[in-house]
């Protein structure tokens, strides 16, 4: 009696760490590992939705930087909106916005792993810099650059889109007008303090709650009833995750900081938490699946264990 109660106690258990094992999984291969990073920002690059927003803030900066005022803006916000589409639909847009977010990530895990530090920042000077390239003739009959856009023979690194930028303004430009805070300064502290708990727990975590479920197994009076139980239970508990990942986007709002670029980092927020959702359902439909054909296993036994008492019996 003890041990089928040991059994179904480690069997509630799996259920619930089963979606925090998924996530912090999720999290250490996805946001902290560089390439994991790469390989979810060259997502995002082809997410309509991202680019979209991104094109939209891109924009505002460009209009803003050429100082566009009253008639001449209406005009011009046409014309600027429609060459950031275009830039943002290139494999040069693709290659800076990946290079952008594999140093971003570079920083993001250098402040993290610091005692202190301040805000991290996502640097868009490069896509800024592609997109001026893309408008500068087409605005022309419009309004007239300062300055003439050095020609782009490859994707620019930050510090080259910087100087395209300033050649184009013929002025100098603040490098935070072209940059999103993707950690606050007050919000750091925090942010330190859970990627410190999932870069040691996450792998901790999942290896727990696989043994636990090898345990619940071996304690169980009919084994496979029990991981019928620890399938369909845990894929019942991943479900729920996967609503909760919903969220995700909001919390990661907190940490951002206002001004360009910051619904840009939600709308990328969203496209992270759908890849964490996926995640989320294609492991709980495999658990259901497994589960389901423990059942199916176990009621087969049930009733060929049936039959054979019976046939004694008589």
């Amino acid at each position: 009696m003890a041990r089928r109660a040991a059994a179904g106690v480690l069997v509630v258990l799996v259920c619930l760490l089963a979606p925090f094992a998924v996530a912090g999984l999720w999290t250490k291969q996805r946001l902290l590992s560089t390439d994991g990073w790469a390989a979810l920002s060259g997502s995002l690059a082809d997410d309509d939705e991202v680019r979209r927003t991104l094109g939209a803030e891109i924009s505002v900066v460009v209009l803003d930087a050429v100082d566009a005022q009253g008639r001449v803006r209406r005009r011009a916000e046409p014309l600027v909106r429609a060459a950031a589409d275009r830039a943002l639909a290139t494999d040069a847009f693709e290659a800076v916005w990946v290079d952008a977010n594999r140093g971003l990530h570079a920083r993001m895990i250098a402040a993290l792993e610091a005692d202190e530090g301040s805000q991290v920042r996502l640097d868009l000077r490069p896509v800024l810099a592609l997109v001026l390239d893309a408008v500068e003739e087409p605005l022309a009959p419009v309004l007239t650059l300062p300055g003439d856009v050095p020609e782009l023979s490859a994707p620019p690194s930050p510090e080259e889109a910087g100087a395209v930028i300033e050649a184009a303004l013929g002025r100098p430009f603040a490098d935070d007008r072209a940059t999103v805070v993707v950690i606050r300064d007050d919000r750091i502290a925090t942010a330190r303090t859970v990627y410190r708990q999932v870069d040691r727990s996450a792998i901790l975590l999942a290896a727990v709650t696989v043994l636990l479920a090898a345990a619940a197994v071996a304690l169980g009076r009919d084994r496979w009833k029990t991981a019928a139980a620890i399938g369909l239970g845990s894929a019942l508990t991943l479900a729920l995750g996967w609503i909760a990942s919903l969220g995700v986007g909001s919390v990661v709002g907190s940490f951002l900081g206002e001004g360009v670029g910051r619904s840009v980092a939600e709308a990328s927020a969203r496209v992270a938490a759908d890849d964490l959702g996926a995640r989320y359902v294609v492991t709980a439909t495999v658990l259901g699946l497994a589960g389901l054909a423990c059942a199916i296993v176990a009621a087969v036994r049930g009733r060929s264990f049936a039959g054979v008492a019976h046939a004694s019996a008589a």
